[in-house]
């Protein structure tokens, strides 16, 4: 890896800027670690222009989206084609100059469907008295079919009479009630998940 220049340091300080980390040398065969979340697309293509020390950038205004993205030593060439896959460009490099363009070939991800129902949106009812609270709780999980994880210090117990009201409006009036903070989380690899912690103090 050649020696680091003021050129080098320089996109450094810019992949830095759009949220990333980078040891970085000129060239299309340099190995680079680049570490991008969240960055802007267009903004790290026209870095590539420092790093390989382009005459131009050319990046045609369709090009748009944030990238995020973690490869260590890989060559600039792989890196560049991996941000261009992510999206939807093809680059090439001719007589100095950097060029980007659509690739036609380049299908979106789909988007997750915002209509999708609220687990826990049916209406139940509740008449307990001096249950257990962790209890309560992953009878919600088995409720809405969702892995519940609640934190060592969630403790006490509860009475409640609550009849048609959603699963959501009752275990949010629990949580209000013992000080307690929950976060539904919803993801293709763990599926959904409650998480409940004691609220933090200010």
């Amino acid at each position: 890896m050649s020696r680091i220049t003021k050129k080098a340091l320089l996109w450094v300080l810019i992949v830095l800027a759009a949220g990333a980390s980078a040891a970085v040398a000129g060239g299309l065969d340099e190995r680079i670690d680049i570490e991008l979340k969240d960055a802007n697309g267009r903004q790290v293509l026209e870095s590539f222009g420092q790093i390989l020390e382009a005459k131009d950038v050319l990046i045609d205004p369709a090009i748009k989206g944030d990238i995020t993205i973690a490869l260590h030593n890989a060559r600039v060439k792989t890196v560049l084609g991996a941000v261009c896959d992510s999206l939807g460009c093809l680059w090439r490099l001719d007589d100095g100059v950097l060029t980007i363009e659509p690739d036609p070939d380049y299908t979106p991800p789909e988007k997750p469907d915002a209509q999708a129902p609220d687990p826990l949106s049916q209406p139940i009812d509740l008449a307990l008295e001096d249950a257990p609270v962790r209890d309560v709780l992953e009878a919600f999980g088995r409720i809405a079919n969702m892995k519940v994880e609640i934190a060592p210090e969630v403790q006490g117990t509860m009475t409640v009479e609550i009849h048609n009201q959603p699963a959501r409006a009752v275990l949010e009036q629990i949580c209000k009630e013992h000080d307690f903070l929950c976060e539904l989380n919803i993801s293709e690899q763990e599926g959904i998940l409650l998480r409940v912690m004691p609220r933090r103090k200010e």
